[in-house]
């Protein structure tokens, strides 16, 4: 019974490490490293938690790092106004670190996330040992300026309504629930923001 609590964190160290490996894999602009130069960078990654509503990045504040959206989803807002979206897989953070200026819009968490920062003086590094990585960066920037322009009514109504997109559908056979059971209803609010 004294060794469960080491176990437990023996196991959650690899399933950090094997969550941020295939986040990195994942990003198009860190894909191009070897596994030795993830590797490299996995060390200085902050794992966060964020819940639904919290607002991560404020307009005008100056950037501490890139954010790589492990799992949920974000909602970029400048005055406001719905300008754009990010999902898993997606970062966010670039272009203020790039610029060396502050940021421009807010970021906040549609959904309960789980978001991964690379530190300011690492992505500099990076840009240092790669600077094609500045390239697809702009590149990915600009494609999702292009998205969200053509995509922007779409967007406006479903972040109105809390969630932008699913990718799973529960399906709920009636017969077989208790009477007065609405534990799909709660956890679909709780995890996308609406029941």
């Amino acid at each position: 019974r004294q060794h469960i609590p080491m176990l437990y964190e023996l196991l959650k160290q690899i399933y950090r490490q094997r969550l941020i490996d295939y986040t990195l894999m994942r990003i198009p602009i860190l894909a191009t490293l070897d596994a030795s130069e993830r590797q490299q960078f996995v060390q200085h990654l902050i794992v966060r938690e964020v819940p639904r509503g919290e607002t991560v990045v404020r307009a005008g504040d100056r950037p501490n790092g890139l954010h790589l959206v492990e799992n949920g989803q974000f909602v970029i807002e400048n005055q406001g106004t719905a300008v754009g979206h990010l999902d898993e897989g997606d970062f966010f953070g670039a272009r203020a670190l790039i610029q060396r200026s502050p940021a421009t819009d807010n970021v906040r968490a549609v959904t309960p996330c789980l978001m991964l920062t690379l530190p300011s003086m690492t992505f500099y590094e990076l840009l240092d040992r790669h600077p094609e990585i500045k390239l697809l960066i702009q590149q990915v920037l600009d494609d999702r300026l292009a998205y969200n322009q053509q995509n922007k009514p779409v967007l406006d109504a479903l972040v109105t309504h809390g969630v932008r997109r699913g990718d799973k559908l529960l399906l709920r056979d009636a017969t077989k629930c208790p009477p007065g059971c609405d534990i799909c209803v709660r956890g679909c609010a709780s995890r996308h923001g609406a029941p």
